[in-house]
């Protein structure tokens, strides 16, 4: 990010310990074993492909605090008109600040070729601790260098690559880990 960029900025910094459950490209449908472990975590991160508010309210952890950006499928056809308000909050960005650092969301659609070299978010957001990102649908975590660079993968039930996912950061003082949850593949309701 260069200096003449403006991005909202949502501070837990107060908080010493924190469960973060990370998630992704819900597209309309959360897997229950995703929102379980959502709901028993601090505060969620969705990282975009939200496509609907009823996601996002049965999305109940305790701080009662569910942050989301806006993704490529996020647009006015894909929201019910009475959530087109929620929608259009949406950023496209957001910078969590936690004990030990900060933590930037975005979907990546918006990072050319991201499905082959999602490195370039590091270069976008060099001075975080960590990047989620969705989009790809691919669970992956990259923590070797920083910033960590995770994609939770999806946490819906559409192209979830076997099954639906998310990830778990956990906070302690400035020690963090990153547990990748992966679930038996769910069939789409309906």
């Amino acid at each position: 990010m260069t200096n003449n960029d403006q991005i909202d900025v949502i501070d837990f910094s107060a908080y010493r310990q924190l469960q973060v459950c990370l998630i992704s490209d819900t597209h309309g449908q959360i897997a229950p074993e995703v929102i379980n472990l959502a709901n028993q975590s601090d505060i969620v991160l969705h990282a975009g492909d939200i496509m609907g508010a009823s996601v996002l309210r049965t999305l109940t952890p305790k701080l009662d605090s569910v942050i989301g950006v806006r993704g490529n499928n996020d647009f006015s056809a894909t929201w019910k008109p009475e959530d087109q308000k929620l929608l259009h909050d949406l950023p496209e960005s957001v910078i969590v600040r936690v004990c030990g650092g900060d933590i930037a969301i975005e979907h990546g659609h918006r990072v050319p070729r991201i499905e082959v070299d999602h490195y370039s978010l590091a270069y976008k957001y060099p001075n975080v601790r960590m990047v989620v990102f969705g989009h790809t649908h691919v669970q992956r975590a990259d923590v070797d260098s920083l910033p960590w660079l995770v994609n939770p993968g999806a946490a819906g039930l559409v192209r979830n690559h076997g099954g639906p996912s998310c990830s778990i950061l956990k906070i302690q003082d400035i020690d963090w880990t990153l547990e990748q949850c992966k679930f038996s593949s769910v069939k789409k309701a309906g």
